[in-house]
C-alpha cells in the first residue's frame, strides 16, 4: 500500500516514523501519476483534433503547443504513441515549461504517406 504525499506530511505527529523506503515510494508513485495524466492530457488534445475532423477530407496533420512540465516526458511519450498507433497522421508538439528560464521540449512524427 502506497501512501501519498499529502497522508505522509498529514501524520508527521505520529510516534512511529515511516520508514524512508514507504515515503519515498509514495513520492515516486505521486511523481509517476502526474506524468500519467499530463501524458494524457497531451494525448487527449491530439486524438480531440482529429476526432473534430469528421469528413472525407479530414486533417491528417495537428501542430500545437502543450504546457509541461519541468523534465517532463510527455512529449517524447505522445509522439511515441502516435508513431505506434496513428501512423497515418502527423504530428508536431512543442511542449514548454511556464515560467521565468523556462525550457523547450518539441517531437515531431511524420506519416508515410506525407514523404
Amino acid at each position: 500500500m502506497a501512501l501519498s504525499l499529502a497522508h505522509i506530511l498529514r501524520n508527521t505527529h505520529s510516534l512511529t516514523p515511516l520508514p524512508l523506503l514507504q515515503i519515498s515510494r509514495g513520492i515516486v508513485d505521486e511523481q509517476k501519476a502526474a506524468q500519467k495524466a499530463e501524458v494524457k492530457r497531451v494525448l487527449d488534445a491530439i486524438n480531440a483534433h482529429f476526432a473534430a475532423d469528421d469528413s472525407k477530407d479530414a486533417s491528417k496533420v495537428f501542430v500545437t503547443s502543450v504546457p509541461v512540465s519541468v523534465g517532463s516526458k510527455a512529449v517524447a511519450e505522445a509522439i511515441k504513441h502516435i508513431s505506434q498507433k496513428e501512423k497515418d497522421k502527423s504530428v508536431y508538439l512543442v511542449g514548454k515549461e511556464e515560467g521565468e528560464g523556462a525550457r523547450v521540449s518539441h517531437g515531431c512524427h511524420v506519416a508515410e504517406v506525407c514523404l
